[in-house]
């Protein structure tokens, strides 16, 4: 279909060669993003638990310190995530000797 037979309002997909491109560099960049983001694996769960807990704890301080200025309870720090609940060994490895 020509642009003269489109009637008023409809949209003609554009076929300029820069248009292409960065619609080739999306699809690729997208694929790419969504192939490398594994976060199945039980390594990547406990990363991203730590992750939360740390930046938990840093939350938790920061108010804390607002609410003993003004005589309130502090609030309780969350649980420390654990290396053996994702399916890790926990604690330090041994050296081969």
């Amino acid at each position: 279909m020509s642009w003269v037979e489109v009637p008023d309002g409809v949209k003609m997909p554009s076929t300029t060669t820069y248009e292409r491109a960065i619609k080739r560099q999306r699809s690729n960049f997208r694929s790419y993003w969504e192939g490398s983001r594994i976060t199945d694996t039980p390594r990547m769960k406990y990363e991203q638990a730590m992750s939360d807990y740390l930046r938990e704890t840093k939350r938790i301080a920061r108010v804390n310190k607002f609410r003993t200025k003004r005589g309130l309870k502090p609030l309780s720090s969350p649980a420390r995530p654990k290396k053996a609940s994702f399916g890790l060994k926990g604690g330090q490895k041994a050296f081969n000797r």
